[in-house]
């Protein structure tokens, strides 16, 4: 068998012996799952199998928590769309209700870390479910939620049962030995440093290790997701990777020659402590006074992007409601759900351009599939049984397709779109019926499909807005009061911030067109810092008011305060934010003025 895996038709499919396991799994569980809806003859009794394809996952503790969070935003957006039939009344205005909720939703996905976004689309999406069927057909709208809640809780018991026991813990201990090879990368970083190495060595060394960080950063949600120790390991990795960064610009600040190098680290040793506490180890007694609330991590939270995508969302969900009840078609409920679900995925994706044609391909895939379901199967169905003996080839060629390396992504949207237009379970219906009902189904895919290619969110757009959200704090770091406390968060922002700009660039195709050096960032907070505290920083500060307009002037400028400047560590302090704004490029400067 596995000789077939491997060198058989399943390897020309993308699948070997535990993609083929796998697919079996998930069409049995799809297969329960719709059984048990059936048999206990609930309406629309289809939905049972959606939370299979989704919720199934490669680490059993990813699996628990999207299991959770599924539930928990079905009966988020199940009780809203209640609530919304009920107390709104117009049409128009429960579509306004519903434009917000989806607004909320779609923004939530960008603001909440990891797995934990999966309740707000959720929640958002059922809604949908919920409150556009009831604009047609408003008696239905409370055993419509109900039936959805039911369904989705038959739905996530049986895959996580049916799955579960055969999904692996995820590779923690691979993971942590990525972290402590990056603490040694890190500490030859500073060796770099110490040994004046050339500025090339130092920079590639710096892109490396960031790229590296943002690898780790990007894995560990996944990796601690499902347990209580995960959440508080996460927070220990998050101190990390913080006390990496900061010992990194703590580095560079001594290699720029702002620090002899004779007294202890206190970066170095705060990298220590946030290691030994990830390993369970006891923290050094020197370490009491200088990790006493210290920072960690921003919050990943991209407000922007989330103000965008819930605008989008929001407002397709109005529209597209509100063009099904203008125009009267009978298909239009589906079209206008297609809007609602696909803005809503698409949205929360970070690249959805790029996921968007094999998003349609799936789509239409699925629709094309469940229209000869209906016209050539349904029609001759005698009972539930033989219901369920017909799903059973359709779910293990969505499982083969879920598995397989090669169309695990169009599958998924196939398998789910198979089951809303197949409308399984459900009296059969006329052609016209059936062809109208999957064309608005594609027809909504289409149009927030066609309206992402067009408009396309370029991770290189996205690098530049990050740089620019960088400069900004800066700026308010230099104008405002740079107190401790404010530097603090200034810190803990900026380094996220550095580690959101690599993943944006890794996702541009590499750091080679990266504008500069991201650590300049923290290497100018500190030098602001240090002007902020010294009696005769003020000038230097009000020079560094400009540095985003004109960074080379700026550097020039802060050059020759430092050439007059009487006290020796003043003249530390203003070369080195001078040194920090030729290092950071367009990072800390617009396009087309970084300083070379």
């Amino acid at each position: 068998m596995m000789s077939l895996a491997v060198h058989g038709w399943p390897a020309r499919l993308g699948l070997d012996g535990a993609g083929l396991f796998q697919a079996v799994r998930l069409a049995a569980a799809a297969l329960i799952a719709f059984s048990i809806a059936a048999l206990l003859h609930v309406q629309n009794a289809y939905w049972a199998a959606m939370p299979v394809w989704v919720v199934a996952q490669s680490a059993r503790g990813l699996l628990i928590e999207r299991g959770i969070f599924r539930i928990l935003g079905t009966l988020m957006g199940a009780g809203f769309g209640l609530a919304a039939v009920t107390f709104a009344g117009d049409p128009l205005l429960t579509l306004v209700v519903l434009g917000f909720w989806m607004a909320a939703g779609a923004g939530a996905t960008r603001l909440i870390r990891g797995t934990a976004s999966y309740a707000p689309l959720m929640a958002g999406m059922t809604a949908a479910v919920v409150v556009l069927p009831s604009l047609f057909a408003p008696d239905q709208s409370i055993a419509l939620a109900m039936a959805r809640v039911e369904c989705t809780l038959i739905g996530v018991v049986v895959v996580t049962l049916v799955t579960g026991l055969f999904t692996p813990p995820a590779r923690r201990a691979d993971f942590l030995d990525g972290l402590d090879r990056l603490v040694g990368g890190v500490r030859d970083f500073a060796g770099l440093c110490r040994a004046r190495a050339p500025e090339a060595e130092v920079a590639a060394a710096e892109h490396r290790l960031l790229a590296q960080m943002t690898r780790l950063d990007a894995l560990t949600a996944p990796v601690t997701a499902g347990s209580v120790d995960g959440y508080r390991r996460r927070r220990q990795v998050d101190a990390l990777l913080f006390a990496c960064l900061d010992m990194m610009a703590a580095a560079e600040t001594r290699r720029l020659g702002l620090d002899d190098g004779a007294r202890p680290d206190a970066a170095e040793i705060r990298l220590e402590v946030a290691r030994r506490r990830l390993a369970g180890e006891g923290a050094p007694p020197e370490a009491t006074r200088l990790t006493s609330d210290r920072p960690t991590l921003g919050a990943d939270r991209d407000w922007r992007g989330a103000w965008r995508m819930g605008a989008v969302a929001g407002g397709a969900s109005f529209l597209a409601g509100a063009a099904g009840l203008a125009t009267g078609w009978p298909a239009a409920e589906l079209a206008a759900l297609g809007v609602c679900i696909f803005s809503m995925v698409l949205g929360s994706m970070p690249l959805p351009q790029k996921v968007a044609p094999l998003m349609f391909l799936g789509v239409v895939s699925g629709v094309a599939l469940a229209t000869g379901y209906r016209l050539l199967v349904q029609p001759y169905l005698d009972g539930t049984a033989m219901l369920i003996l017909t799903m059973a080839p359709i779910f293990l060629i969505g499982g083969l397709g879920r598995a397989s390396t090669r169309t695990a992504l169009p599958a998924l949207d196939a398998n789910m779109c198979f089951l809303l237009a197949s409308q399984a379970g459900m009296p059969a219906a006329g052609a016209s019926e059936i062809l109208a009902g999957s064309a608005a189904l594609i027809l909504g895919a289409a149009l927030v499909v066609g309206t992402c290619i067009a408009l396309p969110r370029r991770p290189e757009g996205q690098a530049a807005r990050v740089a620019a959200l960088l400069r900004d704090d800066l700026r308010r770091l230099i104008t405002g009061p740079a107190t401790e406390a404010a530097a603090a968060r200034h810190a803990a922002r900026s380094t996220r911030g550095i580690l959101r700009l690599m993943l944006h660039l890794g996702r541009a195709g590499g750091t080679a067109a990266l504008p500069g050096r991201p650590l300049a960032v923290l290497v100018l907070a500190r030098a602001v810092a240090m002007l902020a505290a010294h009696p005769e920083g003020r000038p230097g500060l009000a020079a560094l008011a400009g540095f985003a307009q004109d960074p080379a002037g700026t550097a020039r400028e802060l050059e020759a305060l430092s050439a007059a400047a009487a006290d020796p560590d003043l003249g530390r302090s203003l070369l080195l934010a001078a040194a920090a704004l030729k290092a950071g490029g367009r990072i800390l400067g617009p396009v087309g003025k970084g300083v070379a």
